[in-house]
């Protein structure tokens, strides 16, 4: 009966004696790393999941991200000529005008009671112009016939001039009168910062408006550059709210800096008015280098541990390695390599964070 129950237990025996095998032979085959020590070559990987490739070259661009608002360099304020009250505004808000072109009309009971007394005035100068020139004529006719003396000519003439004169200038007060009540652009430009909406009472010489002259917006610009780097002549990207780029260049680096060390720069060109408003907030890069036919590699090459640190897996002869780099600048889906790798090694693209993770829990302990 004994013999029967220690005959039963042997196959457990067994059992346990090979499962505790197997995990020693395991461990001493993937021996513990520290974190940033060299890890053991991978010899295998699963079908499909490793490809590798060579660095290229490819060239890079160093950008500097920027944020600022476009403003004018020179700006027409537009100022009510009469107290008054606005009618109607006749420009668009950000609109382009031509020289000449009516911005805003200007009315209110002030001005049709003028516009009303000078009509009436005209009207009554006209009646006394023309019975002063019906004197005239008689009394032409009567020096002429010896009926009356040069003298009651002469006096007739003066009064005529006299009231012809007033009227000439309450016409030209008329004529003023409507060129004001039409307010137009001084020169081309575009309308802009309006300052008052129709129905709202102004008074002389307040400012309506500006107009801002073609070809005088600039964008004036925060960012922060490196070091002490010459801005002034550099090219820049600006990026208009509707898509695309806008090419423009550093005119100007400001003296002073903001409170958090920023400078603030001017950046102008020739399609900046065509894109962009005064006022309106726009962002882009400036483009600080150019990095021709650097050393590349596919941006999912790289890995980055728990530290942030960079590093890829090379493959030797004896499996891949993990290899340290020296990162710059990244564009279009890959990444400069500045130090670790070279033009003939074979860089891990696909299946590098699998490599990685093999060992990831193991390594850093990370609990399930």
């Amino acid at each position: 009966m004994k013999l029967k129950k220690k005959i039963s237990v042997l196959p457990a025996v067994a059992a346990m004696i090979l499962l505790a095998t197997a995990a020693v032979t395991g461990y001493r085959c993937n021996s513990r790393l520290s974190p940033g020590g060299n890890a053991p070559p991978h010899r295998r990987a699963g079908p499909g999941r490793i490809r590798t490739v060579t660095p290229g070259r490819r060239s890079f661009t160093v950008r500097i991200p920027w944020f600022g608002k476009v403003e004018s360099k020179t700006a027409v304020s537009i100022i009510a000529p009469e107290r008054g009250r606005i009618v109607s505004v006749d420009a668009p808000d950000e609109s382009t005008v031509m020289k000449g072109t009516v911005l805003f009309t200007l009315g209110g009971p002030r001005i049709r009671a003028r516009s009303a007394t000078l009509r009436a005035r005209i009207a009554s100068l006209r009646r006394q112009a023309a019975l002063a020139g019906e004197i005239v004529t008689l009394k032409r006719e009567a020096v002429a016939g010896k009926m009356a003396r040069r003298e009651e000519l002469l006096s007739a003439e003066e009064s005529l001039a006299r009231i012809r004169s007033r009227l000439k200038a309450a016409e030209e007060e008329r004529a003023a009168l409507r060129r004001m009540i039409r307010i137009r652009a001084p020169r081309e430009g575009v309308m802009t910062r309006r300052r008052v909406n129709p129905g709202q009472e102004v008074g002389k010489g307040a400012v309506l408006a500006e107009l801002v002259p073609a070809g005088s917006l600039r964008i004036a610009a925060t960012l922060f550059p490196p070091g002490n780097v010459a801005l002034t002549g550099l090219s820049a990207v600006a990026e208009p709210a509707s898509g695309g780029s806008v090419s423009v260049t550093v005119t100007k680096v400001l003296p002073q800096r903001t409170k958090e060390g920023a400078s603030t720069v001017w950046l102008e060109g020739p399609d900046v008015d065509g894109h962009f408003a005064p006022g309106e907030s726009v962002s882009g890069h400036l483009i600080l280098a150019r990095h021709e036919k650097a050393l590349a590699i596919p941006r999912p090459a790289v890995v980055y541990d728990d530290r942030e640190r960079p590093f890829v897996f090379v493959k030797r002869p004896d499996g891949y390695h993990r290899q340290p780099v020296k990162t710059g600048e990244t564009e279009g889906g890959w990444v400069e390599i500045k130090e670790g790798v070279g033009e003939k090694d074979r860089v891990v693209v696909e299946g590098a964070y699998e490599l990685f993770y093999r060992d990831f829990n193991r390594i850093y302990k990370v609990e399930d």
